[in-house]
């Protein structure tokens, strides 16, 4: 489906027909023909019963968290990497027989 196709049909300039409405379930199968029918239910589908579709479902992005502590990000980091070295030593020491 063309991108002018979808324009036209969200002004209005092109009428929605059962061919269109074919369309838009073949290229866009998670879409809740319902809800845009009849803005009915949510906006797409919570599961598709086709096998052979596969769904890919990214984390949530967050691109900005305010804190009271705007060091406590890098002072997680650092405790992380404290256990890890202490780990890290703790390893060598059994490795060389001193623990």
């Amino acid at each position: 489906m063309h991108p002018s196709f979808l324009s036209k049909l969200i002004n209005g300039r092109e009428p929605i027909t059962k061919n269109v409405i074919r369309e838009l379930r073949e290229n866009f199968p998670l879409l809740n023909i319902n809800w845009l029918l009849y803005e009915d239910g949510e906006m797409f589908l919570a599961e598709k019963k086709d096998k052979n579709l596969l769904i890919v479902e990214e984390p949530e992005v967050v691109y900005m968290q305010r804190s009271d502590d705007p060091f406590g990000d890098v002072r997680s980091l650092l405790e992380q990497y404290e256990r890890r070295i202490a780990a890290l030593e703790e390893r060598v020491a059994r490795l060389e027989g001193k623990g």
